[in-house]
């Protein structure tokens, strides 16, 4: 099976670096995709509170300058 003391450790040694190496590497996997999961949820929302904020100013602007062409017009007669 094994020759030697040295052989037998890095066997050992081995084994238990790969078995650490997949725990490892599991639990980033399920580190990330639980991160990512939480960093969609709250990219949709800031997205949607910024377009929504967006969208009220552009609306708030919109209409101040119509009721400005408005006010122009009907003076100008």
């Amino acid at each position: 099976m094994f020759r030697n003391l040295e052989e037998r450790e890095c066997g050992i040694g081995q084994s238990l670096f790969d078995g650490m190496i997949s725990v490892y590497f599991f639990t980033g996997i399920f580190f990330t995709l639980g991160f990512n999961a939480f960093l969609s949820q709250v990219a949709d929302d800031f997205v949607t509170g910024v377009l929504s904020i967006v969208g009220g100013v552009i609306s708030s602007v919109v209409v101040a300058w119509c009721k400005d062409r408005w006010e122009r017009k009907r003076s100008g007669r």
